[in-house]
């Protein structure tokens, strides 16, 4: 279930409904109370309900940008289950910083791309643009991963891409930026453009994607990000 915090006063409610609809968790509240003869108010109230005891939403997000964040994903977890941050731009600006923690060893048919930072149009497993890392005989690599329409990078390989080779304690300043008109998620670091990928249809409430290990595997140790976005 993803957490959502609001930072942006702009955010159009009934986007931001349209999109938590489509979260698993939420679906099973809607679907206990589908036999309320269109009572959709009481639809409305337990997702709100939902939202709030799972730590979520309607709050500013108080010095968020322009400050370093700390993420940790724990030995053999996935997320660090920090909330996503709501925002209007079609875009994300950010500086990141390559931490020793992102080397690992895994059996290459089980290398997937680890996630730091992305956008999400809605459901991030339909339409969403992510920087990611990869580790190939102790070689960290900055990888571009996108889902486009629901199509999956493991199902096109094009929606994914190694852009460049990084070792711990470099920071690097990215941005991703869905452009309406071309459809397409673009990629730049330090502001060279380094990757433009096809892009889905742009609906849906913008999110900021928090960091991720895996592809299906764990790490046997933390795994720590220091995130700072920009506006």
């Amino acid at each position: 279930m993803a957490k959502y915090s609001i930072i942006n006063r702009n955010v159009n409610v009934r986007d931001l409904f349209s999109s938590l609809k489509e979260d698993r968790e939420l679906a099973v509240v809607r679907d206990k109370v589908r036999g309320c003869d269109g009572k959709r108010w009481v639809v409305m109230f337990l997702i709100i309900s939902k939202i709030l005891l799972l730590g979520g939403c309607w709050a500013i997000k108080i010095g968020y940008w322009d400050n370093w964040k700390d993420y940790t994903v724990r030995a053999g977890r996935h997320s660090s289950n920090m909330p996503r941050m709501v925002i209007q731009d079609n875009f994300i600006q950010f500086v990141v910083e390559v931490d020793s923690s992102w080397y690992y060893t895994v059996p290459a048919e089980r290398n997937g791309i680890s996630k730091i930072v992305g956008i999400a149009f809605g459901d991030h497993h339909k339409n969403s643009a992510r920087l990611g890392f990869i580790c190939i005989e102790n070689t960290l690599w900055l990888c571009g991963y996108c889902y486009v329409n629901g199509i999956s990078p493991q199902e096109n390989t094009d929606f994914k891409k190694r852009i460049m080779k990084v070792t711990h304690g470099l920071q690097i300043q990215g941005r991703i930026h869905y452009n309406k008109k071309t459809r397409l998620y673009n990629f730049f670091i330090d502001d060279v453009p380094v990757w433009s990928c096809e892009a889905g249809n742009g609906r849906g409430v913008k999110t900021v994607l928090t960091p991720y290990i895996g592809g299906t595997y764990t790490l046997p140790h933390d795994a720590k990000f220091k995130i700072m976005m920009v506006k």
